[in-house]
């Protein structure tokens, strides 16, 4: 769903790595999509020379920040449907309960609590993890599997791509001390409903080409 309906959930954009998502909560304040193309010109006397070898390597650049109250922080402050995490059950229940068995102190406590795991902070944390075990999915010169893949989802603009990140920043501001500002480039591989292709060993430079054995060459030939 690209835009919000008024029913349905707003969706923005999502990276999926290796059965988990990383959401993000709010939208990115600028994105790039560039689409260039493999066009060489080459300059004579009499004019000119255009290579065209089609579409070239999309890239897309964004950056925004991850907030500093989630979503789910808002929520717990607003009376909002109970999250299924077991963990925060007990803090839901400090909130939420109306029988006088809890002190204001301890309202606050739990708000606290909930803020240290909600905020912004824990949010880049979360991508910057993400990015990082990207990083290391496999030892060096290993050929990429398609389970290790990374598929970046806009659903705004519908656009669905396998992915390999080039530039993953952090940035902080004094102007803006409490929230933590990524930039992120990335580089289209491929749509992400197309197949990873598989290349077979016959195609490949060791079994094409042929074996020489020098000793067995005539002189002069070598």
């Amino acid at each position: 769903m690209p835009q919000s309906d008024g029913v349905h959930k707003l969706r923005r954009i999502e990276f999926e790595f290796m059965g988990k998502a990383y959401k993000f909560v709010l939208n990115p304040e600028e994105y790039k999509q560039s689409e260039p193309s493999r066009v060489t010109v080459t300059q004579t006397k009499t004019g000119a020379w255009v290579d065209d070898f089609g579409a070239g390597i999309q890239t897309i650049m964004f950056n925004g920040t991850t907030g500093f109250r989630s979503p789910e922080m808002r929520a717990y402050l607003n009376n909002g449907t109970e999250t299924n995490n077991n963990q925060q059950r007990y803090l839901e229940d400090i909130l939420r309960n109306d029988s006088g068995q809890y002190t204001p102190g301890s309202r606050r406590w739990a708000i606290n609590q909930l803020e240290s795991t909600l905020t912004g902070f824990l949010k880049f944390k979360e991508l910057r993890d993400l990015v990082r075990k990207y990083y290391n999915k496999m030892p060096s010169g290993r050929t990429l599997t398609a389970d290790k893949e990374l598929i970046f989802h806009n659903y705004t603009d519908e656009e669905h791509w396998v992915v390999v990140p080039v530039t993953f920043e952090l940035m902080r501001s004094v102007s803006r001390p409490l929230l933590y500002q990524y930039n992120i480039q990335l580089l289209c591989i491929r749509s992400a409903d197309t197949p990873q292709e598989v290349l077979r060993e016959s195609d490949t430079l060791a079994v094409a080409l042929p074996k020489f054995d020098l000793r067995t060459m005539p002189k002069g030939v070598v």
